[in-house]
């Protein structure tokens, strides 16, 4: 790696000494090497440190902020300050990259000169359900259509013409969300490359962040993407399709659930046409959200032990 890479990849962490090594190694794995991983700790109390500068590569950069700040905005806008790179890439310190991620997006981001670009891949939920997520849906926009941050890639400038990461006791929505909206908003120039790179795990449907968790998914699948990334792909795309014929069966010869068609009827088009404008454009509502997501965030904490909420 040279002293200044192409990308950074930048991952923000709290005391996840007993997970953080799986998804440090999907991205030391990758076959793009021209790339740093800055790992910003959010007043990590814990072994982070330890096992982060254990991997010893001189391609890992380690840095613990002095006081937790309760989310990825903070770590992740230092992450951006120490970053080298032309391109910045998020990687969350429970999700994994299949070996082709980097490279991907590097080629796709290069080839057609846009300014962010993200990948597709799969969100694995326990009781081995799965979703795809996928690039962007017909008739919708990068303001109404959000992709987690691990999918990303985009040009460095990005964030400090958009204005930086949020602190999430600013905003109503997902820091993530708030600052794919702002970049839309921006005119950057947005795509996807429909590569399948990917594998997501949603820390509170796995108790993932739980103190008394010992056993983590991530395990297992980076095991199998050493072994054989590409064949890891295809037994993941076979259950994708699977559900999708299960789902697509049952719809056209059961009909739709209660459920089902309250929410593609009424409640879909209420949140794309109402909620939506309604979080950007009325200040009460707007009080609401962020009151809502403070609420929620005091809980997790309970969880987690982060401290300031």
């Amino acid at each position: 790696m040279s002293s200044m890479p192409k990308v950074s990849v930048i991952m923000a962490t709290f005391n996840a000494e007993k997970f953080i090594r799986y998804s440090i190694q999907s991205a030391l794995n990758q076959s793009f090497n021209d790339f740093e991983l800055i790992v910003i700790g959010d007043g990590c109390t814990d072994n982070t440190a330890q096992v982060v500068n254990g991997f010893g590569d001189s391609r890992l950069h380690w840095y613990n902020l002095p006081e937790n700040s309760g989310s990825q905005g903070v770590p992740n806008n230092e992450g951006i300050n120490r970053a080298k790179g032309q391109y910045i890439a998020y990687l969350n310190h429970d999700d994994l990259w299949f070996p082709w991620h980097l490279e991907s997006l590097v080629a796709h981001i290069e080839s057609t000169g846009n300014d962010w670009v993200h990948a597709s891949g799969f969100a694995l939920y326990p009781n081995n359900k799965i979703e795809f997520i996928s690039s962007l849906p017909t008739s919708f926009d990068f303001q109404s259509y959000f992709i987690g941050p691990t999918f990303w890639l985009h040009k460095k400038g990005l964030v400090e013409a958009a204005g930086h990461w949020p602190h999430h006791s600013h905003i109503h929505t997902a820091l993530d969300q708030d600052l794919q909206i702002r970049f839309a908003k921006k005119g950057f120039k947005m795509t996807s490359t429909k590569d399948i790179s990917i594998i997501k795990f949603y820390a509170v449907a796995w108790k993932i962040l739980s103190k008394k968790t010992t056993l983590f998914p991530q395990e297992e699948y980076l095991k199998a993407i050493m072994t054989n990334a590409e064949a890891l792909q295809l037994k993941l795309l076979k259950q994708v399709a699977n559900l999708y014929g299960q789902e697509t069966y049952n719809r056209y010869w059961g009909g739709f659930s209660l459920l089902e068609s309250f929410k593609i009827m009424i409640w879909r088009p209420f949140r794309r046409f109402v909620i939506l404008p309604s979080q950007n454009n009325i200040l009460w509502f707007r009080k609401i959200m962020i009151w809502k997501r403070l609420r929620y965030r005091k809980q997790r904490a309970k969880q987690t032990g982060e401290d300031q909420y």
